[in-house]
């Protein structure tokens, strides 16, 4: 579904992704992570078209994303930006009909489908109330669910978020990456990028890893978050332990000042730790 093959690219005469390949297909979750300035947005623009590519090839459902068309691109694939802004006070819902702009005929407008598309869409991210409230009138939990609602109006195959649940309390961040992960379940590729590791883990079943614009890390969950690999990429000392139900891997970063306790004092005896992945 998404082929990449040594992606170079980055802004003005520097690069920040140096030769990137990876291929994604359909009903995978997938999170990229990385530190910062790793080249995890940059990835999602050059995917999305958005970012000129200098050197090597992404081909998105067989075809070379340079010679697609921004609309045709759309139909392919729906992106929910790490920042949006609005110039204009629109209604939530206006926003959310956007997501069937690239469907419109050359004269037409939004049909009625179109409308109960949209709706649809709001009802599924729990956000149908807010129809008529103005977009600079709702909180940032709300703004990102309308976002995530217009990409869902898109019905693409493919979505890419770029940090979908930055700013969001613990409660709005379950809410978005469920309504993810359903989507995920019905066959779409979810592609985001994360900078919360333990969130990445729970709900991504492939995670590539980013550092200094390469990738350093690329498979199941269950084989690449591991200690090692984690205490390496963000230059610190990491544990892993599990989740008390899902049981997948969490990372606990280790203070300086409990750096010399006994590891079963820092929390990662008993069952499920894979310190030494």
């Amino acid at each position: 579904m998404i082929r990449i093959e040594n992606l170079c690219c980055g802004y003005g005469g520097t690069d920040v992704l140096h030769g990137v390949s990876a291929n994604m297909g359909p009903g995978e979750m997938v999170g990229i992570l990385g530190p910062n300035g790793s080249g995890k947005t940059t990835l999602l623009l050059a995917l999305a078209g958005v970012l000129p590519i200098r050197d090597g090839q992404v081909r998105i459902q067989g075809e070379d994303v340079k010679g697609i068309p921004p609309k045709a691109v759309a139909w392919r694939m729906a992106s929910v930006p790490q920042k949006a802004e609005t110039t204009f006070p629109l209604q939530c819902f206006s926003v959310v009909l956007m997501g069937r702009y690239p469907y419109l005929s050359f004269f037409g407008g939004y049909t009625q489908s179109d409308r109960e598309i949209a709706g649809a869409a709001m009802r599924r991210t729990g956000i149908h109330a807010l129809a008529e409230r103005s977009l600079d009138a709702v909180s940032g939990g709300e703004f990102q669910r309308v976002l995530i609602a217009r990409a869902f109006a898109q019905e693409t195959d493919i979505l890419l978020l770029d940090e979908p649940a930055a700013s969001l309390d613990p409660a709005g961040v379950v809410r978005v990456f469920d309504l993810l992960k359903d989507r995920n379940k019905e066959g779409a590729l979810v592609l985001c990028a994360v900078h919360d590791l333990n969130l990445a883990a729970v709900y991504c079943d492939r995670l590539i890893f980013l550092k200094n614009g390469r990738v350093v890390e690329d498979g199941p969950t269950e084989e690449v978050f591991n200690a090692r690999n984690l205490s390496q990429i963000y230059d610190t000392d990491i544990r892993v332990s599990r989740h008390p139900l899902s049981c997948a891997p969490q990372a606990h970063f280790v203070p300086r000042h409990c750096a010399s306790l006994p590891s079963d004092a820092s929390g990662d005896s008993g069952r499920g730790d894979t310190r030494s992945g």
